[in-house]
């Protein structure tokens, strides 16, 4: 059970549109795919999440192809060997993670947890970090181990534009320790940006992707993850 409390943690990578409950989206697969059983409806930290995984022979990039397909409006984020598809779905943030089995192909997890749910949480959850601009709204703060790996998600809200939070996140990021891979020059940038996603690391191993969505309400929707060695408790 370990092991699948940490594959279900993606379930709040997903900038989206809140919308109202109205119906449970059904599980999905690959072509091909053995699905194993769906686990019960799990609470983390009061959330309940819907999970399913399954095997598939065919390798990650052939799955998350497919789920493109269907999906073409799904926020796509890679963090090391593991890719994640995120959308809104039914009142519902829906994710699927990818990665690679050790017979070549493939193992995933399809989770699903109620909108509505997920921004209640953040009503138990403590002001939010710094690393948010003011003002910004707090949602999921999760975090797990698996073996020597610490994993955290984060998801907040605000109405700051893309840029802006760009610019506010890489100061902030880079002030723990992190840096940004990709073009230094996108705080200098002028032109509205409706989606944006930012990679960082340093020379330790840690590892955080953070994605900025702008909302057809305006509003930006903002997922942190982090991956990092355990180094006890945090």
């Amino acid at each position: 059970m370990k092991r699948a409390l940490a594959l279900i943690l993606p379930v709040v990578l997903l900038p989206g549109g809140v919308l109202p409950v109205q119906a449970e989206p059904a599980a999905w697969a690959p072509v091909g795919a053995r699905s194993l059983s769906p686990s019960p409806v799990l609470s983390l930290h009061g959330v309940p999440v819907r999970a399913s995984l399954f095997v598939s022979p065919d390798k990650p990039d052939a799955v998350i192809d497919e789920l493109r397909r269907i999906r073409r409006q799904a926020v796509h984020t890679r963090l090391s060997d593991q890719q994640l598809m995120g959308w809104v779905q039914d009142g519902h943030f829906v994710t699927v993670k990818v990665e690679p089995a050790a017979d070549g192909g493939s193992r995933g997890l399809w989770s699903a947890v109620p909108v509505d749910a997920a921004l209640r949480a953040r009503t138990a959850a403590p002001d939010p970090a710094p690393w948010l601009p003011a003002g910004s709204r707090m949602g999921l703060d999760l975090g797990t181990r698996d073996g020597a790996v610490h994993a955290r998600v984060r998801l907040g809200i605000n109405t700051v534009s893309t840029l802006a939070n760009a610019r506010h996140l890489i100061e902030r990021l880079e002030a723990e320790g992190l840096r940004l891979e990709g073009d230094p020059s996108l705080a200098e940038r002028r032109l509205p940006v409706n989606r944006l996603v930012l990679r960082f690391s340093n020379s330790t191993g840690d590892q955080a992707v953070v994605t900025l969505a702008r909302q057809a309400d305006g509003d930006t929707a903002i997922t942190r993850i982090d991956r990092s060695a355990w180094r006890g408790d945090r």
